[in-house]
């Protein structure tokens, strides 16, 4: 199992839902985030890590999914006669 942790520092987050911007971190163990960090938890969490990546001027928010999507329709186009 992968125990190493990565964190990201000076970053904006968005944890979704009606939260607001904010400024501050992630810390991820393994696979899994771990916690949303304020700027100050960032910096002291970055200290044991095992890895920094400095996400200055970027936006840190959960991936947005889309389960009914037509791309399908755009990029079989003209490839058959019924599509």
């Amino acid at each position: 199992m992968n125990d190493r942790s990565t964190c990201f520092i000076g970053a904006t987050v968005w944890p979704g839902g009606d939260a607001g911007f904010m400024p501050g971190g992630l810390l991820i163990k393994g696979a899994r985030i771990a916690s949303v960090l304020t700027p100050a938890e960032a910096v002291l969490a970055a200290l044991g890590a095992d890895e920094v990546i400095d996400a200055t001027g970027m936006i840190l928010m959960p991936p947005l999914a889309d389960c009914h999507v037509h791309s399908s329709s755009t990029l079989f186009r003209g490839t058959e006669n019924s599509l």
